[in-house]
């Protein structure tokens, strides 16, 4: 098991690119500060497993494409998991993301530019993730 630390190294370079953007905005003009969203950290369990996107990727591709076994393995276990999901759990999951939706909006009500990274995380090396299928399935 890592330390903190080194558990936090690949962040490193993502936080220092964040910086960065902030900087050449700074640079332009703007009134740069630093703004908490702590709805960002409850993202997976207003919408557990992204089921939002699994049913309606689910729906999408049944209408475009009935037969599932056409796909490969990964999305085809994608789309078969947004198939099972219960319509209370879509539905929940879907009122909670917009509650959560709300929430960031109010924190972000006076703020023209949030500068952020794109994913919650860095990726692993390709080469790792191709090693073993079910990485492309867990997400």
């Amino acid at each position: 098991m890592q330390d903190g630390a080194a558990a936090m190294r690949p962040f490193v370079a993502q936080v220092a690119a964040v910086n960065a953007a902030a900087e050449i905005f700074r640079g332009l003009g703007a009134q740069v500060n630093r703004l908490l969203l702590p709805e960002a950290g409850r993202v997976l369990e207003a919408n557990p497993r992204l089921r939002i996107s699994s049913v309606e990727a689910a729906l999408a591709h049944e209408e475009r494409l009935p037969n599932f076994g056409a796909y490969d393995e990964t999305l085809e276990f994608r789309l078969a998991e947004g198939r099972e999901v219960s319509a209370v759990d879509y539905l929940r999951a879907r009122r909670a993301s917009a509650t959560l939706a709300a929430e960031a909006h109010r924190t972000l009500a006076d703020i023209d530019v949030f500068i952020t990274a794109t994913t919650p995380g860095v990726a692993r090396p390709l080469a790792e993730v191709d090693a073993n299928q079910d990485s492309y399935k867990y997400w």
